[in-house]
Formats: C-alpha cells, sequence, structure tokens
C-alpha cells in the first residue's frame, strides 16, 4: 500500500514539472524635477495583438494593483490613431497616461513567446509631456518539462502566474519614483 501510494506521488511530480518564478530585468527613470502624483491612470496596452489572454489577465492584476489611483485599461491593436486614445484618456479625467508596448523578444521552435521586452512610457495628459519610461526584459513563469520530454524544454506559462508580478513591478518602480502615492 505505501509503495504503491509512494509510485502514485513520484509520478504525479514527474508529470507535474517543475516550475520557475518570472524573470524581471526593469530599467526605469522619471524627468528630473517632476513631481506630479498620478491619482488617475488610463493604460493603453498594445499586447492584446500577439498575447490577447495574457493581455486581458495583465488588465486584471492591474487592476488589483492600482491601489489609492482610479486606473482604466483599453487595449490597441497598433493600427488605431494614438491620438484617439489620449482624447478619450483627457474626457475621463485622467491624470496620465500609460502605454505599454511590445518591443522585441524571444520565440521557440513551436512559436511559443519564451520572452519579451516591453516598453512603458507615462504621459503627464496636461502637458503632453512623457515623464517616466521603463523597459522590461520579462521571461514569464515557466514549467520543467523535462521530465515528460526526453529533452529539456521549457514551456512558458502566461498566466496569472506571469502577469500578477508584472503588475506589482511596473506599480513599484512608478512608487518608487514617487509617481504614485505611498501605500503607507
Amino acid at each position: 500500500m505505501k509503495k504503491s501510494l509512494f509510485l502514485v506521488l513520484v509520478s504525479f511530480i514527474m508529470l507535474s514539472g517543475c516550475t520557475t518564478e518570472p524573470v524581471m530585468k526593469l530599467k526605469h527613470n522619471v524627468v528630473k524635477e517632476y513631481n506630479k502624483d498620478v491619482t488617475n491612470l488610463y493604460v493603453i496596452s498594445n499586447l492584446a495583438h500577439k498575447q490577447k489572454d495574457f493581455n486581458e489577465l495583465l488588465q486584471k492584476s492591474m487592476l488589483q494593483e492600482a491601489k489609492g489611483i482610479e486606473l482604466t485599461y483599453v487595449s490597441v491593436t497598433g493600427v488605431e490613431e494614438p491620438g484617439s486614445f489620449l482624447k478619450q484618456a483627457q474626457k475621463l479625467k485622467a491624470t496620465h497616461a500609460l502605454t505599454i508596448k511590445p518591443n522585441g523578444g524571444t520565440v521557440n521552435i513551436f512559436e511559443e513567446i519564451l520572452s519579451i521586452k516591453y516598453e512603458l512610457d507615462l504621459i503627464d495628459l496636461q502637458s503632453m509631456a512623457r515623464v517616466w519610461r521603463a523597459n522590461i526584459d520579462f521571461n514569464p513563469f515557466m514549467r520543467d518539462d523535462s521530465f515528460i520530454n526526453s529533452h529539456k524544454r521549457y514551456t512558458p506559462i502566461w498566466d496569472e502566474r506571469s502577469s500578477g508580478p508584472l503588475a506589482k513591478k511596473i506599480f513599484e518602480a512608478l512608487r518608487n519614483d514617487g509617481l504614485l502615492p505611498s501605500l503607507n
């Protein structure tokens, strides 16, 4: 009995594979002497074209992380006129717009996105000036499938285990640069 339970447990572990946490390298900077708080943020995401499901999860994660501010999240495909979204943001009384765009990455032979580079810009909607920018090299949550396959293969997991830490990292950077209200 104990031996069969042990075999079932070992089989489950082997079939489920090991996992790794998302890895991010974030470089960001704010315009010198800029001191306006973001109180109403309009996020313009250009991820839906290649990462539709992940984009929806990132939206949910960003709404959860947006403590102390109002947030509106819209998805674009890249063919729309950018000015139309900025006008819509101003109608909604947004103080700032945050654009999120893919800017490179790597795919495997199965055409799965293994890593991606995101470019973020924060625009003050009153002056229409970019006041903050960030570049993120992002590797999602990964599952090690080498137990299942005979060769080493990591499968990217583009779910809330990846979107949550990404949203948290974006908001941490904005808070650290003094652009968002403190959580204290």
